[in-house]
């Protein structure tokens, strides 16, 4: 039904469309609505592409980023369409594409594009190349991602990892200094992070105010410490899978107890309260159904 006869009726209702690439993109296509998945729109949008090393195949993300920035974009307009409605009392219809929602997340490679027309790969180095240190390092028995975005953050590197007679050194004395000569700076890092294990190295680093973090398994994420004592994640005894991290929503209300978390019930378990008591459907007929497939 068409929204527009449903607001005569009611004014207030509010429509939510969620799609791949928008209600009207590609309209004159044959192939119009295109399909859609997390995969394929990471492709769309260019994200496939800046993936991975300059020598290696372009590689999709490991996470499904696009998905969930598909779902997320739709909280925020319905939730900002219902504060309209209580200062106007009218509803409206509002939509989000996943491409458009993906499309933000090249802001770093449009920055490279912009300046050079390019917009290469670049591993785990800065997408345009101007800041240093800005990587992969390897440790011990790991990696740490590191990032020095202000002076300040580079004094503190070069504090923690022993060289503080390079802190006034012109040829690291900014962003555009420090970026020319990169290797360099790559391998000062380098040559300490060899030293101690990810964790000793992000915990050093942090200490100091630099942004740092261990490049952790799933398996040390879904075990993490300060998440679970946030209860972030709360480990439940699953009745088929045994026990399991459930993650709580990342949106807190300040004064307000969590939710309790419950295991997702298996397919089906709630088919006699739904369509015996809620619908009415009698035993013979869920049995019928049942029989069918249909349930």
């Amino acid at each position: 039904m068409n929204p527009s006869d449903m607001w005569e009726v009611n004014d207030r209702l509010i429509y939510a469309h969620g799609s791949g690439f928008g209600l009207d993109y590609g309209a004159h296509s044959d192939h119009s609505p295109i399909p859609a998945m997390d995969i394929t729109v990471q492709a769309h949008m260019g994200a496939i592409a800046m993936t991975g090393h300059p020598d290696s195949p372009p590689v999709k993300a490991g996470v499904a980023f696009v998905d969930f920035l598909g779902g997320t974009h739709p909280y925020g307009a319905i939730t900002t369409a219902l504060f309209e409605r209580e200062r106007t009392g009218q509803g409206r219809m509002v939509e989000t594409s996943m491409s458009e929602a993906a499309f933000m997340t090249l802001c770093t490679v449009l920055g490279s594009w912009e300046k050079t027309g390019e917009a290469p790969r670049r591993g785990n180095k800065h997408a345009a190349l101007a800041i240093a240190p800005y990587d992969l390092y390897q440790c011990t028995d790991g990696w740490i991602a590191l990032i020095s975005v202000t002076n300040r953050h580079w004094r503190s590197v070069l504090e923690v990892i022993g060289r503080p007679d390079l802190v006034g050194d012109k040829r690291y004395a900014d962003n555009t200094e420090r970026a020319r000569r990169m290797d360099e700076v790559d391998a000062l890092v380098t040559g300490w992070t060899m030293t101690c294990s990810k964790a000793e190295a992000a915990e050093a680093l942090q200490a100091a105010h630099v942004p740092a973090a261990a490049v952790r398994e799933v398996d040390e994420v879904v075990r993490d410490p300060g998440a679970h004592e946030r209860r972030a994640l709360q480990w439940h005894e699953h009745p088929q899978i045994g026990r399991v991290p459930l993650p709580h929503s990342p949106i807190r209300w300040h004064g307000s107890d969590l939710a309790e978390l419950e295991p997702s019930r298996p397919i089906g378990a709630d088919n006699d309260a739904i369509f015996g008591v809620e619908l009415g459907l009698s035993e013979d007929e869920l049995t019928e159904l049942r029989a069918d497939r249909v349930i």
